[in-house]
């Protein structure tokens, strides 16, 4: 079971997902890349652009939020 914060935007789901080693960045299952040590420095890193952008836009663009509260924290199998 993995746990990972979710936001939905028009284009596509961003993800943000708890692994062993660190917190993964995702949109659409595609890694955006970057290991990090809190989900918080991992959407930080989104979205000051310091990961890969989408080729659906950037996540800016694409209307994600910046703030972790606007997340949904979710489980998955």
């Amino acid at each position: 079971m993995s746990w990972y914060y979710q936001f939905e935007t028009s284009a596509g789901i961003f993800r943000i997902v708890q692994t062993p080693k660190g917190w993964l960045p995702t949109f659409e299952g595609e890694h955006l890349g970057g290991l990090f040590r809190t989900p918080d420095e991992a959407l930080d890193a989104l979205a000051d652009g310091y990961t890969d952008s989408p080729a659906a836009g950037s996540p800016q663009s694409l209307g994600m939020s910046a703030d972790l509260a606007d997340w949904d924290w979710c489980r998955g199998g």
